[in-house]
Protein backbone atom coordinates (compact mmCIF):
# COMPACT_ATOMS: atom_id res chain seq x y z
CA UNK A 1 0.00 0.00 0.00
CA UNK A 2 3.09 2.23 0.87
CA UNK A 3 4.53 1.59 -2.20
CA UNK A 4 1.24 2.02 -4.30
CA UNK A 5 1.38 5.56 -2.32
CA UNK A 6 4.47 6.50 -3.28
CA UNK A 7 4.06 5.88 -7.20
CA UNK A 8 0.87 8.01 -7.29
CA UNK A 9 2.49 10.50 -5.48
CA UNK A 10 5.80 10.32 -8.19
CA UNK A 11 3.07 10.30 -10.44
CA UNK A 12 1.42 13.36 -9.58
CA UNK A 13 3.75 16.18 -10.88
CA UNK A 14 3.84 14.14 -14.59
CA UNK A 15 -0.17 14.57 -14.57
CA UNK A 16 -0.32 17.94 -13.68
CA UNK A 17 2.23 19.20 -16.09
CA UNK A 18 0.16 16.98 -18.98
CA UNK A 19 -2.95 18.95 -17.81
CA UNK A 20 -1.40 21.92 -17.67
CA UNK A 21 0.10 21.67 -21.10
CA UNK A 22 -3.82 21.15 -22.19
CA UNK A 23 -4.84 24.84 -20.74
CA UNK A 24 -5.20 27.85 -22.50
CA UNK A 25 -1.92 30.42 -22.10
CA UNK A 26 -2.74 32.92 -19.96
CA UNK A 27 -0.70 36.66 -20.34
CA UNK A 28 -0.33 39.55 -17.82
CA UNK A 29 -4.13 41.28 -18.27
CA UNK A 30 -3.18 45.01 -20.14
CA UNK A 31 -2.37 47.88 -18.18
CA UNK A 32 -5.89 49.32 -17.42
CA UNK A 33 -8.19 51.82 -19.92
CA UNK A 34 -9.30 55.14 -18.04
CA UNK A 35 -12.28 56.55 -20.48
CA UNK A 36 -11.54 60.78 -19.91
CA UNK A 37 -13.76 63.15 -21.16
CA UNK A 38 -11.61 65.26 -23.88
CA UNK A 39 -12.15 68.47 -22.03
CA UNK A 40 -12.87 69.20 -18.44
CA UNK A 41 -12.08 71.67 -15.62
CA UNK A 42 -13.05 73.71 -13.45
CA UNK A 43 -14.07 77.58 -13.00
CA UNK A 44 -14.57 78.84 -9.38
CA UNK A 45 -14.58 82.44 -7.12
CA UNK A 46 -13.85 82.74 -3.33
CA UNK A 47 -13.60 85.80 -0.56
CA UNK A 48 -11.73 85.82 2.24
CA UNK A 49 -9.07 88.07 4.55
CA UNK A 50 -5.84 88.44 4.56
CA UNK A 51 -3.12 89.87 6.86
CA UNK A 52 0.40 90.75 7.00
CA UNK A 53 2.62 91.69 9.88
CA UNK A 54 6.18 93.15 9.88
CA UNK A 55 9.97 92.25 12.06
CA UNK A 56 11.54 95.40 11.19
CA UNK A 57 8.81 98.57 12.87
CA UNK A 58 12.35 101.16 13.22
CA UNK A 59 11.88 100.62 9.10
CA UNK A 60 8.48 100.99 8.80
CA UNK A 61 8.55 104.66 11.50
CA UNK A 62 10.79 105.82 9.13
CA UNK A 63 8.88 104.61 5.96
CA UNK A 64 5.09 105.39 6.67
CA UNK A 65 3.68 104.34 2.77
CA UNK A 66 4.40 100.92 3.36
CA UNK A 67 1.11 99.03 4.10
CA UNK A 68 0.44 97.03 7.01
CA UNK A 69 -2.81 94.69 8.85
CA UNK A 70 -5.82 93.55 7.54
CA UNK A 71 -7.85 93.01 4.02
CA UNK A 72 -10.94 91.82 2.23
CA UNK A 73 -9.46 89.58 -0.37
CA UNK A 74 -11.68 88.34 -3.35
CA UNK A 75 -10.44 85.63 -6.27
CA UNK A 76 -11.04 83.60 -9.44
CA UNK A 77 -9.78 80.60 -10.44
CA UNK A 78 -9.67 78.62 -13.43
CA UNK A 79 -8.24 75.17 -15.48
CA UNK A 80 -9.59 73.84 -18.78
CA UNK A 81 -7.40 70.63 -19.89
CA UNK A 82 -7.71 69.30 -23.21
CA UNK A 83 -6.37 65.96 -24.37
CA UNK A 84 -4.07 65.86 -27.48
CA UNK A 85 -3.60 62.16 -27.55
CA UNK A 86 -4.49 58.82 -25.44
CA UNK A 87 -1.52 60.09 -23.04
CA UNK A 88 -0.59 63.78 -23.63
CA UNK A 89 -2.62 66.78 -22.09
CA UNK A 90 -2.75 70.27 -22.59
CA UNK A 91 -4.11 72.63 -19.48
CA UNK A 92 -4.78 76.06 -19.14
CA UNK A 93 -4.49 77.55 -15.48
CA UNK A 94 -5.00 81.04 -14.30
CA UNK A 95 -5.89 82.65 -10.70
CA UNK A 96 -6.74 86.40 -10.28
CA UNK A 97 -6.87 88.08 -6.55
CA UNK A 98 -7.38 91.71 -5.46
CA UNK A 99 -7.08 92.88 -1.70
CA UNK A 100 -8.53 96.15 -0.46
CA UNK A 101 -7.91 97.91 2.88
CA UNK A 102 -4.20 97.45 4.23
CA UNK A 103 -3.54 100.90 5.59
CA UNK A 104 -0.03 102.53 6.06
CA UNK A 105 0.71 104.28 9.21
CA UNK A 106 0.60 107.80 7.06
CA UNK A 107 -3.26 106.75 6.43
CA UNK A 108 -3.56 105.73 3.25
CA UNK A 109 -5.05 102.53 1.90
CA UNK A 110 -3.88 100.53 -0.19
CA UNK A 111 -5.10 97.98 -3.28
CA UNK A 112 -3.64 95.10 -4.71
CA UNK A 113 -4.75 93.20 -7.96
CA UNK A 114 -1.90 89.88 -8.78
CA UNK A 115 -2.39 86.73 -10.58
CA UNK A 116 -0.34 84.32 -12.85
CA UNK A 117 -1.91 82.48 -15.97
CA UNK A 118 -0.18 79.36 -17.84
CA UNK A 119 -0.07 75.87 -19.99
CA UNK A 120 1.32 72.77 -18.70
CA UNK A 121 1.77 70.39 -21.76
CA UNK A 122 2.39 67.21 -20.11
CA UNK A 123 2.31 63.17 -20.51
CA UNK A 124 0.07 61.10 -18.13
CA UNK A 125 -0.88 57.56 -17.31
CA UNK A 126 -4.07 58.48 -15.34
CA UNK A 127 -3.63 55.09 -12.72
CA UNK A 128 0.51 56.10 -12.33
CA UNK A 129 1.83 59.33 -12.65
CA UNK A 130 2.15 62.31 -15.04
CA UNK A 131 5.36 64.69 -16.26
CA UNK A 132 6.12 67.65 -18.04
CA UNK A 133 6.46 71.58 -18.78
CA UNK A 134 4.68 74.52 -17.56
CA UNK A 135 5.29 78.61 -18.60
CA UNK A 136 2.80 81.48 -17.16
CA UNK A 137 3.09 85.33 -17.11
CA UNK A 138 2.56 86.90 -13.60
CA UNK A 139 1.18 90.05 -12.78
CA UNK A 140 1.05 92.58 -10.04
CA UNK A 141 -0.42 95.76 -9.62
CA UNK A 142 0.16 97.72 -6.16
CA UNK A 143 -2.37 100.70 -6.62
CA UNK A 144 -1.41 102.44 -3.07
CA UNK A 145 2.53 102.27 -3.37
CA UNK A 146 4.38 99.82 -5.90
CA UNK A 147 3.25 100.48 -9.61
CA UNK A 148 2.46 97.79 -11.99
CA UNK A 149 4.85 94.85 -12.56
CA UNK A 150 4.79 92.02 -15.32
CA UNK A 151 6.74 88.83 -15.20
CA UNK A 152 7.32 85.37 -16.58
CA UNK A 153 7.75 81.65 -15.15
CA UNK A 154 8.76 78.17 -16.91
CA UNK A 155 9.32 75.00 -14.88
CA UNK A 156 9.45 71.18 -14.94
CA UNK A 157 6.50 68.83 -12.76
CA UNK A 158 5.62 65.61 -12.42
CA UNK A 159 2.71 63.75 -10.72
CA UNK A 160 2.59 60.27 -8.97
CA UNK A 161 -0.75 58.66 -7.91
CA UNK A 162 -0.47 55.99 -4.88
CA UNK A 163 -4.34 54.98 -4.59
CA UNK A 164 -6.14 57.98 -2.92
CA UNK A 165 -2.76 59.84 -2.41
CA UNK A 166 -1.15 62.38 -5.79
CA UNK A 167 2.21 63.63 -4.89
CA UNK A 168 2.95 66.52 -6.94
CA UNK A 169 6.24 67.82 -7.55
CA UNK A 170 7.51 71.44 -9.02
CA UNK A 171 10.63 73.80 -10.13
CA UNK A 172 11.13 76.26 -12.19
CA UNK A 173 12.30 79.95 -12.69
CA UNK A 174 11.06 83.42 -13.23
CA UNK A 175 11.90 87.35 -13.58
CA UNK A 176 10.32 90.58 -14.24
CA UNK A 177 9.75 91.63 -17.62
CA UNK A 178 9.93 95.74 -16.64
CA UNK A 179 10.89 98.13 -13.28
CA UNK A 180 13.91 95.39 -12.77
CA UNK A 181 15.31 98.32 -10.54
CA UNK A 182 12.49 98.58 -7.84
CA UNK A 183 10.67 96.48 -5.54
CA UNK A 184 10.39 93.17 -7.41
CA UNK A 185 11.57 89.93 -6.79
CA UNK A 186 13.48 89.48 -9.77
CA UNK A 187 15.85 86.14 -10.95
CA UNK A 188 14.04 83.86 -8.73
CA UNK A 189 14.30 79.96 -8.47
CA UNK A 190 11.98 77.95 -6.88
CA UNK A 191 10.37 74.51 -5.97
CA UNK A 192 7.50 73.31 -3.99
CA UNK A 193 5.37 70.06 -3.64
CA UNK A 194 1.91 69.32 -3.10
CA UNK A 195 -0.12 66.40 -1.54
CA UNK A 196 -3.80 65.60 -2.27
CA UNK A 197 -5.21 62.69 -0.24
CA UNK A 198 -9.10 61.50 -1.30
CA UNK A 199 -10.95 60.33 1.76
CA UNK A 200 -13.36 59.22 -1.05
CA UNK A 201 -13.78 60.48 -4.43
CA UNK A 202 -15.70 63.71 -3.52
CA UNK A 203 -14.04 64.87 -0.59
CA UNK A 204 -9.71 66.46 -0.53
CA UNK A 205 -7.18 67.37 1.84
CA UNK A 206 -4.20 68.85 0.57
CA UNK A 207 -1.53 70.71 1.79
CA UNK A 208 1.43 72.78 0.03
CA UNK A 209 4.83 73.58 0.92
CA UNK A 210 7.20 76.17 -1.52
CA UNK A 211 10.64 77.83 -1.28
CA UNK A 212 11.88 80.65 -3.97
CA UNK A 213 15.01 82.64 -3.78
CA UNK A 214 15.66 85.32 -5.45
CA UNK A 215 16.96 89.50 -5.25
CA UNK A 216 15.06 92.67 -5.28
CA UNK A 217 17.05 95.93 -6.39
CA UNK A 218 16.63 99.78 -5.14
CA UNK A 219 19.33 102.13 -6.89
CA UNK A 220 21.26 99.67 -8.31
CA UNK A 221 21.69 97.94 -4.84
CA UNK A 222 20.23 93.98 -5.04
CA UNK A 223 19.43 92.52 -1.35
CA UNK A 224 18.62 88.54 -0.99
CA UNK A 225 15.09 87.90 -0.38
CA UNK A 226 14.16 84.20 0.43
CA UNK A 227 10.09 83.12 0.08
CA UNK A 228 8.87 80.17 1.89
CA UNK A 229 5.03 79.80 1.22
CA UNK A 230 2.79 77.30 2.70
CA UNK A 231 -0.89 75.90 2.54
CA UNK A 232 -3.44 73.65 3.78
CA UNK A 233 -6.84 73.08 1.77
CA UNK A 234 -10.05 70.80 1.82
CA UNK A 235 -12.62 70.20 -0.71
CA UNK A 236 -15.85 68.52 -1.11
CA UNK A 237 -18.14 68.14 -4.10
CA UNK A 238 -21.79 67.60 -4.06
CA UNK A 239 -22.84 64.70 -4.93
CA UNK A 240 -23.97 63.83 -8.54
CA UNK A 241 -23.47 67.76 -8.91
CA UNK A 242 -20.88 69.53 -10.84
CA UNK A 243 -20.44 72.29 -7.68
CA UNK A 244 -17.95 72.13 -4.90
CA UNK A 245 -16.90 74.22 -2.04
CA UNK A 246 -13.34 75.02 -0.74
CA UNK A 247 -11.85 76.33 2.29
CA UNK A 248 -7.71 76.86 2.39
CA UNK A 249 -5.78 78.65 4.68
CA UNK A 250 -2.23 79.66 2.76
CA UNK A 251 0.48 82.12 4.29
CA UNK A 252 4.17 82.94 3.23
CA UNK A 253 7.23 84.63 4.71
CA UNK A 254 9.21 86.77 2.39
CA UNK A 255 13.00 87.24 4.57
CA UNK A 256 16.79 89.21 3.80
CA UNK A 257 19.13 87.54 3.50
CA UNK A 258 21.82 89.98 3.06
CA UNK A 259 25.28 89.93 4.73
CA UNK A 260 25.98 91.78 7.88
CA UNK A 261 22.73 92.65 8.12
CA UNK A 262 19.80 91.95 10.81
CA UNK A 263 17.68 89.58 9.13
CA UNK A 264 14.13 90.87 8.28
CA UNK A 265 10.81 89.49 7.46
CA UNK A 266 6.92 90.02 6.31
CA UNK A 267 4.29 87.36 6.84
CA UNK A 268 1.06 87.51 5.36
CA UNK A 269 -1.48 85.09 5.80
CA UNK A 270 -4.96 84.11 4.01
CA UNK A 271 -7.97 82.63 4.85
CA UNK A 272 -10.70 81.94 2.51
CA UNK A 273 -13.67 79.86 1.13
CA UNK A 274 -15.05 79.66 -2.11
CA UNK A 275 -17.02 77.51 -4.43
CA UNK A 276 -16.12 76.15 -7.61
CA UNK A 277 -18.27 74.94 -11.66
CA UNK A 278 -16.87 71.61 -12.81
CA UNK A 279 -16.92 70.10 -15.78
CA UNK A 280 -15.82 66.47 -17.71
CA UNK A 281 -15.17 64.87 -14.40
CA UNK A 282 -17.64 62.84 -12.09
CA UNK A 283 -15.56 63.76 -8.96
CA UNK A 284 -13.00 65.42 -7.52
CA UNK A 285 -10.66 62.11 -7.94
CA UNK A 286 -11.26 61.85 -11.28
CA UNK A 287 -10.54 65.48 -12.04
CA UNK A 288 -6.74 64.68 -10.33
CA UNK A 289 -6.07 61.73 -12.09
CA UNK A 290 -7.91 62.37 -15.31
CA UNK A 291 -8.50 66.31 -15.93
CA UNK A 292 -6.98 69.18 -14.92
CA UNK A 293 -4.43 68.51 -12.24
CA UNK A 294 -1.99 71.04 -12.45
CA UNK A 295 -1.73 74.91 -11.02
CA UNK A 296 0.77 77.37 -10.95
CA UNK A 297 2.82 78.85 -8.31
CA UNK A 298 0.65 81.84 -5.92
CA UNK A 299 3.91 83.90 -6.14
CA UNK A 300 2.16 86.75 -7.34
CA UNK A 301 0.70 87.22 -3.40
CA UNK A 302 4.22 87.71 -1.84
CA UNK A 303 5.72 89.39 -4.30
CA UNK A 304 4.60 93.03 -3.43
CA UNK A 305 5.68 92.61 -0.18
CA UNK A 306 9.14 92.18 -0.88
CA UNK A 307 9.33 96.42 -1.22
CA UNK A 308 9.79 96.69 2.42
CA UNK A 309 12.40 93.97 2.63
CA UNK A 310 14.67 95.54 -0.45
CA UNK A 311 15.08 99.76 0.07
CA UNK A 312 18.76 100.06 0.30
CA UNK A 313 18.63 102.05 3.99
CA UNK A 314 17.30 98.85 6.12
CA UNK A 315 20.36 97.71 7.24
CA UNK A 316 20.66 101.33 8.72
CA UNK A 317 17.56 101.29 10.38
CA UNK A 318 17.63 97.19 11.97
Amino acid sequence: MIKSLLTTTALLPVAFGAFAADLPVRTAPPAPVVAVENLSGYLGTYVGGTGMSWSNPSFLQSYTDYPKGNAVAIGAVGAVNRWLSNSVSLQISSEAEATSGYKSQDGNRESRFSGVTGAHLSYRETWSHAFGIFAGLTGLNSLGYNGSHNGGIVGFEAQKYVDALTLYAQAGYGDQFNTTNHSMLQKYWFTRGMTRYFIDPDLQLSAELGYSRGAASESGVKNPIDVVNWSLGLEHRLARSPLSMFASYQGDRSATRTAGCKRATVVQATLMVGVKINFGTGTLQANDRNGATFNLPKLHRSMALVDGLEDSSLCSVL
